[in-house]
């Protein structure tokens, strides 16, 4: 296939050539990722500046997970509320919409993993406290044993001096 006039002679076109770096081939922005990463981007430095505890290294995949799905799902509806959920010929949009229901659904999973809605915050605020009190009754019972080591080694050196 021969290439096209204009990419020969860019005078042919109607239209100025595109800059490095444009967006005027961007829909929804779902596919680009710089545009993702962006966004996504901005989201998790947003959630660990309002949940410092979230701001741990051994987090950093989970969040910027739930910040990818979170934009991902963003922006297709925004492209959605855009183009209309129905086209041109009255069809409903299924791909986009499936496409949507997916993002929804991912970024729910991963809100849910990091505790940010009410029933599983209060699950992992249930299992922190499980595990506080599980190494509280360990270093307990590791206090009891040194004292019942300690307690062995002065008998055994009382009964050797007589």
């Amino acid at each position: 296939m021969p290439p096209s006039p204009w990419k020969l002679d860019p005078s042919l076109s109607s239209r100025p050539p595109f800059r490095k770096g444009n967006l005027e081939a961007v829909t929804s922005g779902v596919h680009s990722e710089r545009i993702v990463s962006k966004f996504a981007d901005e989201l998790a430095a947003w959630m660990v500046a309002e949940f410092p505890d979230l701001a741990e290294p051994r987090y950093r995949f989970s969040v910027n997970a739930w910040a990818r799905a979170e934009t991902i799902a963003a922006l297709l509806t925004r492209h959605l509320d855009d183009i209309d959920l129905v086209d041109e010929e009255g069809e409903v949009r299924d791909r986009l919409l499936s496409a949507l229901r997916a993002a929804e659904r991912r970024a729910q999973e991963e809100r849910r993993n990091l505790g940010l809605d009410p029933v599983s915050h209060a699950r992992l605020e249930t299992e922190r406290s499980e595990a506080v009190k599980g190494a509280a009754g360990i270093a307990a019972l590791v206090a009891r044993g040194r004292k019942e080591i300690e307690a062995r080694k002065l008998g055994e050196g009382e009964g050797k001096a007589t």
